[in-house]
């Protein structure tokens, strides 16, 4: 595992960690039952589509972000159901 902390792009050592999980899950049902009730309670991932038209242009979601100059907009929250129209022309 440190191998793959120390290379996390390498398909070998990440190979390695998933075989060394799955043998560990194998081993031990009730690891594997108390990973799988907390999964059930994770919540997924909203997935926000946002679409953007004209030029210069900048969307920033998240805490921290920036969006400078005209045209730009930043979002500390969700943007579901939304629509941006910041009307700038160059």
């Amino acid at each position: 595992m440190q191998e793959l902390a120390l290379t996390p792009d390498d398909a070998d050592a990440q190979a390695a960690l998933r075989l060394a999980v799955k043998r560990l899950l194998l081993s031990d049902p009730i690891l594997t039952d108390q990973l799988a009730d907390l999964l059930n309670q994770v919540k997924p991932a909203a997935v926000t589509q946002v679409g953007i038209r004209g030029n210069a242009n900048v969307v920033a979601q998240g805490a921290g972000a920036v969006a400078p100059g005209p045209g730009s907009v930043v979002v500390g929250g969700s943007l579901r159901g939304s629509t941006i129209n910041t009307r700038h022309r160059e």
